[in-house]
């Protein structure tokens, strides 16, 4: 059998897989030995095997040795064999002038035993192919030792099953407590000792272990926690690392266990379970009958120890990282409803709000903000605000974002967003700078309040203000001008009495004088009720048509003027009202006037009818102006609120009528259509009835 020579790592490779499960191991090794002879280039070459088993011979592998050498080769008795006999011994390589004409003497070891003997014939190895035999040996010495130790085993009845009910316990068991116990069970087994003993450290505090035992009747018990300062698997002062250093003897196992147990120990077998360099704990196996001498027991031995270590290690870890997934699940579920919580608070502040970041890419928006444009806050996020919002291409004019980026101020301005050309809503816009480690902000909260009625008010407060300063001129002007009032009335009242009556256009004369003193001294007196909310209503039963045509006469020279029309409808048939006169007449004046100014086209005219029904009192007042915009019928009845022009109202008339018509407990409603006209309506119930009643 012949080959190309291969390179020593495929050819390793090839011999590993060769030895892998041999079905006949001699014919095995003997292809073996070819391919290793190939490699080093020699021929001659004889492999001394020593006995794999209890009980059998050792055999030689020979392949194309010296003719004179075969006798020797074929018999066990031989000196060639006793000499391969004494080198597995005592492995060494052969000096100068040996016997047989080898040329060298290999040993095949694997785990620290010495199985075999490569003799070869021929000349010397060189020192670099001496280093190229241990790599191609190594897979016969790893073949020979699992030989050996199936061999082993296989002669041991006790071995395997305890071998095969260890290794499910450790490719199926989840508890560990069953794992450990099924080791220590193993090893009874394996060595047959009387009680096996299994200290483990705390994998908090190595200075803890726990001491577990299974005696001979197979009962099993775990002891109280033991303070490894003061024992032999950790000693006091030791860091918690294991190395040879830290190790105990034997002999001083015994000695603590007889002490602590209170037994008779004679001899013992342990093993520190070791994972990662770091202690796990220690098995002692107590009165053995078996000891650890043999290499197969002791490599069961160790083998076991460091499986279970790493089992126990895992099986904490697997613990360990359950305890953190559960933790990390429990902060998910916190960190989630942390975020609902603050997301219900985000979407529940009655303002607008959103965060943007320096290239104004909306990072999140409030459901404020967002109802604002009809869209979900979620197809809001990761887009330029002023395009989702302004429906712009760039920046808004005098958005100050830019300025807290820059500077990490708090800035504010006022917005006005028009809806049409009326009505419009005033903003706030605040921004807040979030600021990063380096105090420079990343992103910027904007705040967007409604401050129309906030800045109504403030326009409330000025007219407040105006009806104060009004009230201080009222009450200053009221005396000087109610004296020359005063005046004008009484001698108008006295020169009735001295002029005849048959002199008819003189006494019109001084009627109308009288009657429009008495007029503006009311004028005077209703400022004042405005500006001090003074009340000097004298109620009396008077007859409502007649207030009517008396505040005609007093505009009927501004109606001739103006060339209106006066339409009056007035039921005769009323009874009398309760009220005050001057008041009452006072409000009739103001509505007419009023339509008066409202109408800008020939033609004009101004309806007033009066009705009375089931104990109410109605007139209406309606004029075929200009009429009032839909938008501002709400505002008219405010103090200084007029659509007149400047110069041409004071914006009080209307709110006076409606002080008085309150003050007599009645209601005016207003109906306008603009380009139509506006009609008012005045409700007064009858006070005298309800108070016969």
């Amino acid at each position: 059998m012949t080959s190309a020579p291969l390179h020593d790592w495929q050819t390793a490779e090839y011999l590993a897989d060769l030895l892998a499960h041999p079905a006949d191991l001699p014919s095995t090794l003997t292809q073996a030995l070819h391919v290793v002879l190939n490699a080093l280039n020699r021929e001659s070459a004889a492999l001394f095997i020593k006995p794999l088993a209890d009980g059998t011979p050792p055999f030689w592998v020979p392949h194309h040795i010296p003719f004179s050498l075969q006798p020797q080769v074929e018999n066990l008795a031989s000196p060639l064999s006793f000499f391969a006999q004494d080198l597995l011994e005592r492995p060494e390589i052969l000096p100068a002038g040996h016997p047989f004409e080898i040329s060298e003497a290999l040993p095949v070891s694997f785990n620290d035993e010495t199985l075999a003997v490569l003799f070869l014939w021929g000349r010397p190895l060189t020192a670099e192919d001496r280093l190229r035999s241990q790599a191609l040996l190594r897979p016969l010495g790893r073949a020979l030792y699992t030989s050996k130790f199936h061999q082993s085993v296989s002669n041991d009845g006790q071995i395997l099953p305890a071998l095969q009910a260890l290794i499910h316990a450790y490719t199926n068991a989840y508890d560990s407590h069953l794992l450990q116990r099924q080791y220590l069970q193993s090893l009874q087994t394996i060595f047959q000792a009387e009680d096996a003993l299994l200290f483990l450290l705390d994998d908090h505090n190595p200075r803890l272990a726990i001491q577990k035992h299974l005696d001979a009747n197979g009962n099993w018990e775990e002891r109280t926690t033991l303070d490894t300062g003061s024992t032999f698997i950790l000693p006091s002062g030791q860091e918690p690392q294991a190395s040879e250093a830290a190790a105990p003897t034997a002999g001083q196992i015994i000695s603590w266990l007889n002490a602590s147990m209170g037994g008779s120990i004679q001899n013992i077998v342990f093993s520190l379970l070791v994972s990662n360099r770091n202690p796990v704990g220690m098995a002692v196996l107590v009165n053995p009958r078996l000891d650890d001498s043999d290499p197969y027991r002791k490599s069961l031995l160790q083998l076991t120890s460091s499986l279970l270590a790493n089992a126990i290690v895992s099986q904490r870890q697997l613990l360990s990282l359950k305890i953190t997934i559960a933790d990390l699940e429990a902060s998910r579920w916190e960190i989630i409803h942390s975020r609902n919580t603050l997301r219900t608070f985000f979407d529940s502040i009655p303002a607008s709000v959103y965060i943007i970041d320096r290239n104004y890419v909306l990072i999140s928006v409030n459901l404020k903000r967002s109802q604002r444009v009809n869209r979900h806050p979620s197809e809001l996020v990761g887009r330029k605000c002023y395009e989702q919002f302004y429906h712009r291409m760039d920046p808004c004019p005098g958005c100050r974002a830019m300025e807290t980026f820059a500077s990490a101020v708090i800035t504010s301005r006022y917005a006005r967003e028009w809806y049409d050309q009326e009505r419009f809503v005033e903003w706030e816009i605040t921004t807040f700078p979030i600021q990063e480690q380096t105090n420079l902000p990343h992103q910027v909260i904007l705040f967007e309040e409604d401050v129309t009625e906030k800045r109504t008010l403030e326009a409330s407060l000025i007219q407040t203000e105006k009806l104060a300063a009004v009230g201080q001129l009222a009450a200053g002007v009221a005396h000087e001008i109610n004296n020359p009032l005063a005046a004008i009335i009484a001698n108008s009242q006295m020169l009735l009495r001295d002029v005849p009556s048959t002199d008819r256009d003189l006494v019109e004369s001084l009627k109308l004088i009288e009657t429009a003193g008495v007029r503006a001294s009311q004028v005077v007196t209703n400022l004042l009720g405005i500006a001090r909310k003074e009340k000097k209503y004298e109620f009396e039963l008077l007859d409502l048509n007649e207030t009517i045509r008396g505040a005609l006469s007093l505009v009927n020279h501004e109606l001739v003027q103006r060339a209106i029309e006066v339409k009056l409808d007035l039921q005769e048939d009323m009874p009398e009202l309760m009220a005050s006169r001057h008041h009452l007449q006072g409000v009739w004046i103001n509505l007419i006037v009023n339509g008066i100014d409202a109408i800008d086209h020939p033609g004009g005219r101004i309806t007033i009818t009066s009705r009375y029904h089931e104990g109410e009192f109605r007139v209406t007042i309606a004029d075929n102006g200009k009429g009032i915009p839909r938008e501002q019928l709400s505002k008219i009845f405010e103090p200084f609120f007029t659509t007149k022009a400047a110069g041409k109202g004071t914006g009080l008339g209307l709110s006076v009528c409606l002080r008085v018509i309150k003050e007599h407990r009645g209601n005016i409603l207003v109906d306008s259509q603009p380009g139509t006209g506006t009609t008012f309506t005045i409700l007064l119930p009858d006070l005298s009835a309800t108070a016969k009643s």
